[in-house]
């Protein structure tokens, strides 16, 4: 999930400074709309149509059981559908309600006061490190990187301390702190309240184990320099040996997301980072890593994700909340991409019923061409937002993304190597949609 950074930073312009929601670090989405020309597995009838064919009937909550048996039942009266041998469930057991919302940035704080929490924030993740001076810079309305139409950087950010006062009396409107310390390898950025939006940082240990002490610390992930042996679940209980020593991986999960929770800063969260996947690395000499999948939560369903090697382009518009994360030491995390603790939810409708699996199989399934054999893959129920905020505002926090809870079935299509990623309204099986993406083989 490799983050170049002049991208980044042109994402980071777009989206603070000319008022386009969704493309920042630690939620990503997708810019483009996908032509319909480029669905192939759609018929013409459902390119006419958005809605659900054939009514759908809810039934409780309470009655909802989602398992490989009852899963493959769905499908069995489909001669074009099969189901994985590897399928992945991912419909939570326990929950009383479901929720559509919209959700927005929480507000930033006073300058005075994210400083103050960005420097807890700092001795929470280095308590032995003392701030520099010469690392610690911003980035406002006035301090932003330039480059040359070639792309070289001829301007990097200024410094705080260049620019303390007016930072603390909040004539600088600042959108961020960046700190990078390159002969310590340490480095932290956030936005403001901690954990809203951009929200990294890096202790540089797998990045000085990868020999690549001259890349820049902030697009560093190590499953792009190590291999991987294989991937897990969060609650696997496998263990390997970290650099210090043997951790199983779901007790590494539990780490993490407690380790992510308390660091200091913002108010009171309201949405809850999650590990949604694993893959060990191997760092050589015996020693291997842990490599995190990351989203958030919200009374107990998942926000929709960026799908792993998806391009942007690929995702259409729709809005997902994605970060990553690296453990190579039983007592510490490494690095984190996106924390997503901090939305604001408002506007919530709360119901107890739901469209059954079996319909939003069927409503999937009649929107899809019957020439083409799928095979199921995965089976989720999401939070699922398109990429199309209400508002006119440049603040980031003046953007409302409409949210609601869906049906997300993964299929591929083995003739063409493509999965298709489909989605259908859990409520009452409308809206449906879903792009494409190559298959890795």
């Amino acid at each position: 999930m490799k983050r170049d950074f002049c991208i980044f930073i042109g994402c980071l312009l777009v989206f603070f400074l000319a008022g386009c929601a969704g493309t920042t670090s630690s939620d990503v989405s997708g810019d483009a709309d996908i032509t319909q020309s480029n669905l192939s597995a759609q018929t013409d009838d459902a390119q006419s149509s958005a809605g659900f064919i054939v009514q759908a009937e809810t039934i409780p909550l309470s009655e909802l059981k989602v398992d490989s048996a009852s899963v493959k039942e769905a499908v069995s009266g489909f001669s074009n559908w099969t189901v994985s041998d590897e399928l992945v469930i991912d419909v939570p057991k326990e929950i009383e309600c479901l929720y559509d919302f919209g959700m927005r940035y929480a507000s930033r704080q006073s300058n005075k006061d994210f400083y103050e929490d960005f420097l807890e924030a700092f001795e929470y993740l280095f308590p032995e490190q003392e701030i520099k001076e010469e690392c610690f810079f911003y980035y406002g309305e006035n301090s932003r990187p330039e480059f040359t139409s070639d792309g070289e950087l001829v301007k990097w950010l200024n410094l705080v301390k260049d620019y303390y006062d007016e930072i603390m009396s909040d004539e600088e409107n600042l959108l961020y702190f960046y700190y990078e310390d390159k002969d310590e390898m340490i480095f932290e950025e956030f936005t403001s309240p901690i954990g809203n939006d951009l929200s990294r940082f890096n202790k540089g240990v797998a990045q000085r184990l990868a020999g690549r002490e001259d890349y820049g610390m902030e697009g560093f992930e190590a499953d792009e320099y190590f291999d991987s042996i294989g991937s897990y679940s969060p609650d696997s209980e496998v263990s390997f040996k970290l650099l210090d020593g043997e951790m199983r991986i779901c007790d590494a999960v539990e780490f993490f997301e407690n380790y992510i929770a308390n660091i200091p800063g913002g108010e009171e969260a309201t949405t809850k980072p999650e590990v949604i996947g694993i893959s060990v690395l191997d760092l050589e000499n015996g020693c291997y890593g842990y490599s995190f999948e990351t989203s958030i939560s919200y009374n107990g369903i998942m926000f929709d994700y960026f799908p792993m090697n998806v391009s942007y382009q690929e995702s259409g518009s729709r809005y997902f909340v994605s970060g990553s994360g690296t453990m190579v030491r039983t007592d510490d995390v490494d690095h984190i991409y996106g924390i997503g603790r901090m939305k604001v939810i408002e506007d919530e409708e709360k119901y107890s019923e739901l469209i059954s699996l079996e319909d939003a199989v069927e409503a999937i399934h009649s929107k899809l061409t019957q020439e083409v054999e799928f095979k199921l893959c995965r089976v989720e129920l999401v939070y699922s937002m398109p990429n199309t905020p209400e508002g006119t505002g440049l603040e980031p926090e003046e953007y409302l993304l409409t949210t609601k809870t869906a049906w997300k079935l993964t299929l591929v299509n083995e003739n063409d190597s493509r999965a298709y990623i489909c989605y259908v309204n859990a409520r009452d099986g409308q809206d449906f949609s879903y792009f494409t993406t190559e298959v890795e083989q």
